[in-house]
């Protein structure tokens, strides 16, 4: 009798254990789909406002521009390279596709209910999230 009552001690701790992690996992959806979209205007911004100065400050030209709300494309002007974006809110995650690679860009919710960057499975800032970016063209 107390082997099946472990047993089922145990189911029952593995089912709440599986009920907790997929609350979790819908709360943390609800934050990306939440704040996702703020995250790729902030990272469209820093993108366009990288491409100028990268164009004030050396030889190098690029520019960024919106296809619409959830595209852009970001071009290398010397050789003609692009690299498309965009932003899928069902995921939510950023795609990228490039002649040199293609890849995805996620959210990850951190411990204050925030978003970062996750790229190449790294926590990433806007900016370096920019740079790997920019690295594509």
């Amino acid at each position: 009798m107390s082997t099946i009552r472990t047993l089922i001690e145990k189911a029952n701790a593995e089912e709440q254990r599986r009920m907790i992690e997929d609350s979790r996992f819908i709360e943390e959806q609800k934050i990306r789909k939440a704040l996702g979209p703020r995250k790729w205007e902030e990272l469209k911004k820093e993108i366009k406002q990288d491409c100028e100065y990268v164009a004030e400050s050396s030889p190098a030209k690029m520019s960024f521009e919106s296809v619409n709300a959830n595209e852009g494309e970001l071009r290398n002007l010397r050789n003609g390279s692009l690299l498309s974006l965009s932003y899928n809110g069902d995921v939510p995650c950023i795609f990228y596709e490039g002649i040199r690679a293609s890849g995805e860009i996620t959210f990850r919710v951190e411990c204050d209910g925030s978003l970062t960057f996750m790229a190449y499975g790294i926590p990433r800032g806007t900016e370096e999230v920019v740079t790997v970016l920019m690295r594509q063209v």
